[in-house]
């Protein structure tokens, strides 16, 4: 078997070929801000810098950020931009996530060394349609460490893992990790987190075909997300886009637009019509009315 950390820098390149697919071409007369050059690999940031201060060597950038003091820790200098102080995307956070990683997978502190597997595998989700999943695992128990198997932080890499299920079209294996881990949710973590695992719960069920279980979970989502829409308003917007899924597919569908029509009033509101969030509630409505 692959030794795990190769394993990892196996899946940093698929991530970055996958992402390299999407890099946006800089213009003929664009130069490196750093070392002021042009020539090939040079490429977007990604953050809020425009012009010439927009694009870098990936060289050149993780030469600066390493360079700015001791390789161990300060995450923030890695993940966003000194300029203007917004995250890098694309191709540089997973390369200087990355960097990151390496000087740090072996740190004498721990907080480091959590932060740098669990920050990498986050990116590496991110980026790649099928992550692998045993890479996934490796890291999450990297970014845990020492921590008991009721640690909210542990409790959280176990959803983190039933989502990469679900998106790895693994819905058995994530509902039966979901069984595990919801009772572990509701005694030690938060109601925001709660909110997670009875949505990935009822996104299973509802993906195996288990409407009357999905049903109630999916109402209780609603319900908890309708508490904690001070905190995120985007937990009420999913949870009904779920729950009128749920009633669709049972044949309730007069109810689930009335659901789905709201949020396209709200979305069109907020995010404009022609939104991918407005435009998918859309095609929900389209579907399931027709």
């Amino acid at each position: 078997a692959m030794r795990p950390f190769i394993a990892v820098e196996h899946e940093v390149e698929r991530a970055l070929a996958a992402q390299r697919g999407h890099q946006v071409e800089p213009p003929p007369d664009v130069h490196c801000f750093i070392c002021l050059e042009g020539g090939d690999g040079l490429m977007s940031q990604g953050c809020g810098c425009r012009g010439t201060s927009g694009f870098v060597h990936p060289d050149c950038l993780e030469q600066m950020v390493t360079s700015a003091g001791t390789l161990e820790g300060k995450l923030q200098r890695y993940l966003h931009c000194s300029t203007c102080g917004q995250p890098f995307t694309g191709v540089l956070r997973t390369v200087l996530t990355r960097k990151y990683w390496r000087s740090n997978r072996l740190s004498r502190q721990e907080g480091t060394r959590r932060s740098a597997a669990g920050t990498l595998a986050s990116v590496l989700c991110i980026a790649l349609e099928s992550p692998d999943f045993e890479v996934q695992e490796y890291l999450h128990d990297a970014a845990t460490h020492g921590m008991g198997e009721t640690h909210p932080d542990r409790i959280m890499t176990f959803l983190e893992r039933a989502k990469i299920l679900l998106k790895l079209r693994r819905p058995s294996d994530a509902l039966q990790l979901l069984q595990v881990t919801v009772p572990k949710v509701k005694l030690h973590c938060t109601e925001s987190l709660l909110y997670v695992a009875l949505d990935l719960m009822a996104g299973s069920l509802l993906v195996l075909g288990r409407l009357e279980d999905a049903l109630p979970i999916a109402a209780d989502a609603v319900e908890l997300a309708e508490r904690l829409r001070s905190e995120n308003s985007d937990f009420r917007h999913r949870a009904n886009d779920l729950y009128a899924h749920c009633l669709a597919s049972l044949g309730r569908r007069q109810e689930a637009s009335a659901i789905w029509m709201k949020e396209v009033e709200y979305r069109e509101r907020v995010y404009g019509p022609n939104h991918a969030a407005t435009q998918t509630i859309k095609r929900n409505l389209e579907y399931f009315l027709e």
